[in-house]
């Protein structure tokens, strides 16, 4: 069974920034775009330490999807993070 792309589903994108203030700057704008957010911290010596998961629910059709990535991307490049792409599911 595949995915069913007229079914709203959770999308989640992966974002990495290298200081704890651009992670949590970056959720704030995310959760006021309408997505929920949780981050994690990678631990000393890692580039890109804070990890953060941006999470929406939509329709996973491709204008969707590029408008979404469009806005992440955006967002976390704006804060000097790193917008690694997303999947399907929680």
């Amino acid at each position: 069974m595949g995915l069913n792309l007229e079914v709203a589903q959770p999308i989640r994108f992966f974002c990495y920034f290298p200081v704890e203030p651009s992670a949590k700057g970056a959720a704030m704008r995310l959760r006021e775009q309408g997505y929920k957010t949780d981050f994690e911290d990678a631990g000393e010596g890692i580039a890109m330490r804070w990890t953060l998961f941006a999470t929406k629910i939509v329709v996973p059709s491709e204008i969707n999807i590029s408008r979404a990535n469009d806005t992440v991307s955006r967002i976390v490049k704006s804060l000097n993070g790193q917008f690694d792409g997303w999947s399907v599911g929680h």
